[in-house]
């Protein structure tokens, strides 16, 4: 797999983890340790981002080099710096302004530098290096807003930060790829439309996923293909959201599902963007900083180096 076809997270084993102050998860039992995993690095696919409020994900890049924000038919915004992560989302309410706003992690320092689109900035202290951000409208709390959320490599736990509750759940494996993917059923009141704890595991090709206190696994790919976050606009399966699972082989450009036929497009080095401008399969190509929508023609937005968000 060449450079260009990842989004790469340089991972860091990480650091002792920090008191929790409440623990509203129970601490699940998972499978033995993959006895030849490796937490020094994974590719996270992140799902893209509406800022426009045209309900669906907007073409868009974060810059590394600048901290720009670029989205296209908007102006570009600077916020951040080389070496934090784009984490953008719905944090807090800020009456008539976009849902979305301009946040990065500062793995340095495990700050969330949050931005909205009025101007107003809020920063949150949550998580150490070597975390993986995960973002997300978590049961905790009662909240139905973007929470920071961190899965550490480590030791398989996420942590999630809901103002005062802190909800901390073990789900997962060093070596497997954290995934925000709702993919068991449930129709638990609670958890009814929050994002579910998932990963992907390599070693046997399989999405397994923790809500509500139930647990589900689908299989999917091969080891070495790249878990994808559910498209936003894709039909779900079930009131309560269940979403079908899908994995990019970046070998042969191929996108294969839970539920239906592979279908190929992009070629190794691409970045799947699914959802982008409402088109359910789409890559971006870092190379020329073109977006191809399959069935919707090519646009040219952002430059190499850039992220999509």
């Amino acid at each position: 797999m060449s450079e260009r076809s990842r989004c790469l997270i340089v991972l860091l084993m990480s650091l002792a983890c920090s008191a929790l102050l409440t623990c509203r998860f129970p601490i699940n039992a998972v499978a033995k340790p993959l006895p030849n995993a490796s937490a020094t690095a994974l590719t996270v696919i992140r799902p893209l981002s509406d800022f426009n409020e045209d309900s669906k994900p907007d073409i868009a890049v974060w810059r590394p080099s600048t901290g720009e924000w670029w989205v296209r038919g908007m102006s570009k915004v600077q916020w951040g710096k080389r070496g934090d992560i784009p984490v953008p989302g719905h944090y807090f309410d800020c009456g008539a302004c976009p849902d979305t706003q301009y946040a990065v992690w500062r793995p340095s320092t495990g700050e969330w530098w949050i931005k909205a689109q009025t101007g107003e900035v809020r920063v949150i202290r949550w998580g150490v290096a070597g975390d993986v951000p995960m973002p997300g409208q978590y049961d905790c709390g009662g909240a139905r807003l973007s929470l920071p959320a961190v899965w550490r490599p480590s030791n398989g736990v996420w942590y999630v930060k809901a103002g005062r509750t802190v909800c901390r759940t073990a789900w997962g494996l060093t070596g497997d790829i954290p995934n925000l993917g709702r993919y068991v059923s449930t129709d638990v009141t609670s958890s009814c439309g929050a994002n579910a704890l998932s990963v992907w595991r390599p070693s046997t090709a399989s999405f397994l996923t923790y809500i509500g206190g139930l647990t589900g696994e689908v299989p999917v790919g091969q080891s070495g293909d790249l878990p994808l976050p559910p498209d936003p606009n894709a039909e779900e399966l079930d009131p309560c959201g269940l979403q079908a699972a899908a994995v990019w082989r970046p070998k042969n450009g191929t996108w294969y599902f839970s539920q239906g036929n592979p279908i190929q497009y992009g070629q190794d080095g691409d970045i799947p963007v699914p959802g982008a401008n409402g088109v359910a399969i789409s890559i971006w190509r870092p190379s020329t900083g073109t977006w191809y929508l399959r069935g919707s023609g090519k646009i040219q937005w952002g430059q190499a180096g850039d992220i999509p968000v």
